[in-house]
Parts: C-alpha cells; structure tokens; sequence
C-alpha cells in the first residue's frame, strides 16, 4: 500500500529503543499513552484518523489499538537524539496477521521532534530515503503526524525483590548454581542448575542475568509475593538467548496464579557482546494473597546454552474506569 497501511505505519514509528535514546533521556520521554491529533499527506484525508488510534510505549516496545479495537500492532525503533535531525528507524515486529520478519520488513527511515507532551514524526511514503525536514511539499513524497500525550508514564512499584539479579554471589564469567539456591537475594533456583552471568556476556540491565542452563542444566528461579485476590498483575521481563550454539530459538516459560505463559526468542545473528534483549510481557490475576512467580526454559536440547533472562518486574495493573 501506498501508506505502508496507516495504523501500522504510524505505529512502528513511536517505539524507543535503547542506546542513544538513554543518553539523552528520550527514551524516558516518550513513555506513556499518545494519540494522533494531526496527519498530513498530500491526498489523504486526515479525519479518519486523527484522535482514533490509541498508542502505549513501554520500555522499547509501542503496543497500538484502534478505538475500536480494530488494529493492533507491536513495533520497535532504533533512536539516535544525538543527529543533527533527530532520526527513527522503525520496524514493525507483529500484527494482527502474525509476526513479520525483519528480512521482510525493511526498517522505515524517518525524523522526529519532541517537545514536552508534543510528538512530531515524518517518514517516506514511496522513495525509502530519509526526509531532511518536516515540509510538506508533493514532491518530497512525506507523510507528517503530530501526536499529544494523553497520559503521563507513572512511576510503576516493583512488588519483586532484586529483579534485576544484582544481588547476587561473587562471580567473574559466570557462576552455576544448584536446584533450591537461594544466592540471588530473593529468588530460588528450581528444577535444575542455572548459571549468574558475570562478564560472560552483556547483561540487558545492569552488571548481572540469568542462563537458565546451568553447566549443564535444565533451570528456573522463582520468587514468591504479597498480592489480592483478584487483583490483576503484569509480568515484564528481559530475554534474549545464548547464541551460537542450537537450538537457535530458546525458551521459556512464565508461571503465577495457576497460569501460564510460553515466550521464545531467536538467537541467529546475535552476539555475546549484542545480545538483542527483548521487553516481554504477561497479565495475570491472583488468586490468594501470596503469589508465586517461576520462570524456567522449556529447552532440552542443550545443557549448557538457556534462555538468558533480566530484568524481572511485576506490577499492579490499574482498574478500568
């Protein structure tokens, strides 16, 4: 189409991704619920559009839905705030039709503006080249939107202790340790060995993860925490997976409140250096006043290559005015 079909075009646009977006804080900025309050293109008929679409970024992922529930989407984008234009190469990773590749989804290259609650992207309809200016001109072959943020991202509390594996024994490479260890400050190892990443590889948030695998070893951890009975939870997590050795895809699996959630990720082209960490996510309502969550691969293939697991946050999710 071509508009790269508007919703999921708009959409890939707003997602933040990591480095560079850190560094000047955008990545924090763009946080939150965003809706379009103007689209322009040279023969499009903005009405339909402006004020329907419902964006929520969190982390590096955008999750986007019609007001009607009708389109929905995940997209990621590489940021750089530090070009002269700041610049957003987007990719849309999932659909309502299912995933799509990134072989078969070439990344959108586009500018951005951020101001406050204010949001403006262009991107190429047609040409693929980078715009160099928000103008709107027939030959320049653009398409504009100006997003406002409907709602502040809030601080969320963390109900999980050391979620980020920071506490932990003394470790260089990597440590492996035993079903029923309580090393990690408050988690347990189950089923069987895992190893506590040093400098083995890149950690996705801090200095310290989990290889599910041990040395070798079929693992999990698991925490337990206070929750109300109906009250429903989100689960969120880093993953990514050892590379180079097979399986290719690893993983895992997220269990609470007798239910649960399988996740994979693929580990082709990744590095020990550039491990591709990836932002998941999972819903659950609790069902007594204590929950137990445990996290554990579903591999059995090789003992010593595991989902590699990061940054595990559980919060409350508001209720539905």
């Amino acid at each position: 189409m071509r508009f790269y079909g508007t919703a999921l075009a708009i959409g890939g646009l707003l997602a933040c991704s990591v480095a560079a977006a850190e560094r000047t804080g955008d990545l924090k900025k763009l946080q939150g619920v965003w809706t379009v309050t103007d689209m322009k293109c040279i023969g499009l008929d903005d009405s339909k559009v402006t004020g329907q679409a419902i964006f929520v970024i969190e982390g590096d992922t955008l999750s986007i839905k019609s007001g009607e529930g009708i389109v929905s989407q995940k997209s990621k984008v590489k940021l750089d705030p530090t070009a002269k234009i700041k610049t957003m190469d987007w990719t849309i990773l999932q659909t309502t039709y299912g995933q799509i590749t990134s072989e078969t989804n070439p990344p959108c290259l586009s500018i951005y503006e951020l101001d406050g609650d204010d949001l403006k992207v262009c991107w190429p309809n047609v040409s693929g080249k980078r715009p160099v200016s928000f103008e709107l001109k027939q030959e320049l072959e653009v398409m504009v939107i100006t997003l406002k943020r409907q709602q502040p991202a809030v601080e969320e509390v963390n109900l999980l202790v050391n979620g980020s594996f920071e506490e932990g024994p003394e470790v260089q490479g990597f440590v492996a340790l035993d079903p029923d260890s309580e090393s990690i400050k408050g988690w347990t190892v189950t089923r069987g060995q895992i190893d506590y990443i040093g400098t083995h590889w890149i950690s996705g948030d801090g200095k310290h993860s989990l290889d599910l695998h041990g040395s070798p070893g079929f693992g999990g951890v698991k925490q337990s925490f206070k929750t109300e009975k109906g009250q429903r939870y989100r689960v969120s997590f880093l993953m990514a997976g050892s590379s180079g050795l097979k399986p290719s895809v690893n993983t895992l699996c997220v269990r609470a409140a007798d239910k649960k959630q399988v996740f994979s990720f693929q580990t082709d082209g990744k590095t020990l250096q550039d491990m591709g960490w990836e932002r998941k996510s999972w819903e659950f309502t609790a069902v007594d006043d204590e929950t137990v969550l445990e996290i554990h691969t579903l591999d059995d293939e090789h003992g010593m290559a595991g989902p590699a697991l990061d940054d595990v946050k559980v919060v409350t999710v508001p209720a539905k005015k």
